[in-house]
């Protein structure tokens, strides 16, 4: 394949991905109960935060240089959560 085909297809494809990652993210804030947590994970030898936000219909997760509050705050949907927070600690 061409180079010339590939970027446009991988384009096409990130801008798709960008509208599932927001029905996710109205999903998990609508969603009576939602389970969040962190963890943390190599990119190279940086140790980077994993905030991870789970429903029983979908899971969210992105990775930031940050790890802890600062990640979970990047992550953008717990501060505006309003249901019931579930955790493992």
């Amino acid at each position: 394949m061409r180079q010339g085909t590939l970027f446009p297809t991988t384009e096409r494809r990130y801008e798709g991905l960008a509208h599932d990652e927001e029905e996710v993210q109205h999903e998990g804030l609508a969603a009576p109960g939602v389970h969040f947590d962190e963890s943390g994970v190599r990119v190279g030898k940086k140790l980077h935060g994993l905030p991870v936000t789970r429903t029983d219909r979908v899971t969210y997760d992105r990775i930031y240089d940050k790890r802890g509050e600062e990640a979970m705050t990047a992550a953008g949907i717990l501060r505006h959560y309003l249901g019931t927070v579930l955790q493992d600690g």
